[in-house]
């Protein structure tokens, strides 16, 4: 363009300036906006920036596998069948369980590859947990509304183990 243009005035994707905020140091500002239209950025997207990866992220996912259940899906599979997630569940808490006491009696190689084990095993049982709590319409907005519940509570559990079952008690 050979001169200055207002910002969606031919694509109708406009921004309406709600607030502008200072952060604690004094130097530097957020703009807080309301989009209208789609596609602010050339690649159609609501920003130039690529999103971060957060839970939300993931579960947002896990909910639209559910919904579309796109062939060959690992995601749609489980939440169509609950004893192979059950499975699945049991698999990878017994492999965290696992790694967890590889790392404590220092029989993994080196310290790296003992936490990048329990990184690996804790995120597949964190991805398999956030499938059966969407299997059962629960996302993971309820589940840190639980979370931030909980520590609001000021009581202490003594963390014990529960009893098997079958044992004298």
């Amino acid at each position: 363009r050979d001169s200055l243009w207002t910002k969606g005035e031919t694509s109708g994707a406009t921004q309406e300036l709600l607030r502008v905020e200072l952060d604690c140091d004094r130097d530097a500002l957020r703009f807080i906006v309301r989009q209208q239209g789609s596609g602010f950025c050339h690649t159609g997207t609501p920003g130039c920036w690529p999103a971060p990866f957060t839970l939300s992220t993931l579960s947002e996912v896990i909910t639209q596998r559910s919904q579309e259940a796109p062939e060959g899906s690992g995601t749609a599979k489980l939440m169509g069948d609950s004893a192979l997630l059950a499975s699945k569940l049991r698999e990878e808490t017994e492999e965290l369980i696992e790694a967890l006491q590889a790392d404590d009696d220092g029989s993994s190689s080196s310290d790296d590859a003992g936490s990048g084990q329990v990184i690996h095993e804790a995120a597949d049982l964190l991805y398999f947990t956030l499938v059966a709590a969407a299997s059962r319409g629960v996302g993971v907005g309820g589940l840190r509304r639980e979370l931030a519940q909980r520590s609001l509570r000021v009581r202490r559990r003594p963390m014990e183990a529960k009893p098997e079952e079958g044992a004298d008690r």
